[in-house]
């Protein structure tokens, strides 16, 4: 057969959707004519439609490897070269945001892990603003990439279990705070007004504390029936 006859054949398959069968008659035509540019456009549309159909279906990696086939099959298709430039930036962002989210999920990790230093040291305070700093990392991870959905997601319960349980904690150890059982009731109201140890509830808390140091020195200075 000569390659003419091949490069109809080849259309011929092609048309019918063989595409397989198609592209070995059009190698086997470049093989014996080298250059024919009927039949290097003819495979490099094959493969764009192919890069088009991945990247519909968000195969990002399969469209690159067909959009590189089409720039590589005909060097001076504009659009195939094109194609590709714009497929290996959506690879590279696709890339970064994965990177991104795992790096925030790091973050999120090393926050626990430092609260859990601090609740074992009796550092309830700075053990809760951790899990705090946990919780907001672990929420600005993205929903795009399985792995790490699920990461987030396992994240966030485990981390606002802890905080219910350190929330009890601080309640009950609120008297040793505010120096009354008084202190207690009123330090633990507040704990459960404000969100999660804000600011509000910090200041209930040193001036409890200040109330009662205040307090006790009067007592140690002013003695009943002496003087100043």
């Amino acid at each position: 057969p000569t390659p003419d006859l091949r490069k109809r054949v080849g259309d011929m398959f092609f048309d019918a959707k063989k595409y397989d069968r198609a592209m070995k008659e059009y190698e086997a035509v470049l093989a014996a004519e080298p250059g024919r540019r009927d039949v290097m456009e003819r495979i490099a549309a094959y493969y764009i439609t192919q890069g088009d159909a991945a990247t519909k279906e968000d195969k990002l990696e399969d469209a690159l490897a067909a959009y590189g086939k089409a720039a590589q099959a005909d060097q001076l298709n504009a659009n195939a070269q094109t194609l590709r430039i714009a497929a290996e930036k959506r690879v590279a962002e696709r890339d970064a945001r994965l990177a991104n989210d795992q790096a925030t999920l790091e973050k999120a990790i090393d926050f626990e892990n430092q609260a859990e230093k601090q609740a074992a040291q009796n550092g309830l305070v700075p053990a809760m603003h951790f899990l705090r700093l946990a919780k907001e990392q672990y929420q600005s991870v993205t929903d795009e990439f399985p792995t790490e959905r699920l990461a987030k997601s396992a994240g966030i319960n485990n981390v606002e279990k802890k905080m219910q349980e350190l929330q009890v904690k601080l309640g009950a150890n609120a008297q040793s705070f505010s120096g009354s059982g008084f202190g207690a009731d009123a330090y633990y109201q507040a704990s459960s007004a404000a969100k999660l140890l804000g600011a509000q509830t910090l200041r209930a808390m040193a001036s409890a504390e200040y109330k009662a140091e205040a307090k006790k020195s009067r007592d140690e200075i002013i003695k009943p029936g002496g003087g100043n």
